[in-house]
């Protein structure tokens, strides 16, 4: 699903954004479970429970899968200076990319809780 939706304002334009690609290569750094316990522990903080979980959003259609992806923060100055023609041949080209039965979303986050 990013990657129709990526592909999709890439064809209009778009690109990653220098501030997302950074934010993305510093999370690299913690975004396993031994990288988010080091990062607690480095921080000072005594990790209680640092966990990976995948959330699944089954009940989500294409339709609302592309509409969350294209809210996120990296789409939005330049979904904003798209007309709403633009904006709409945006979202049905992610559609058309993403497929007439795509997956169910799944977000993996790390779960954690600490003390200091």
């Amino acid at each position: 699903m990013k990657g129709a939706v990526e592909a999709a304002l890439a064809e209009l334009g778009w690109a990653r954004p220098q501030w997302y690609t950074d934010i993305k290569t510093v999370m690299a750094s913690w975004g396993s479970v031994d990288g988010a316990t080091d990062a607690l522990s480095r921080g000072g903080m005594v990790p209680l429970l640092v966990e990976h979980r995948a959330i699944s959003f089954p009940d989500h259609t294409a339709c609302d899968m592309v509409a969350w992806r294209m809210g996120l923060a990296q789409h939005a100055s330049f979904l904003d200076s798209l007309d709403a023609t633009g904006r709409a041949a945006a979202f049905d080209r992610a559609l058309e990319l993403l497929g007439p039965d795509p997956a169910p979303l799944v977000r993996r986050v790390i779960f954690l809780t600490a003390t200091h």
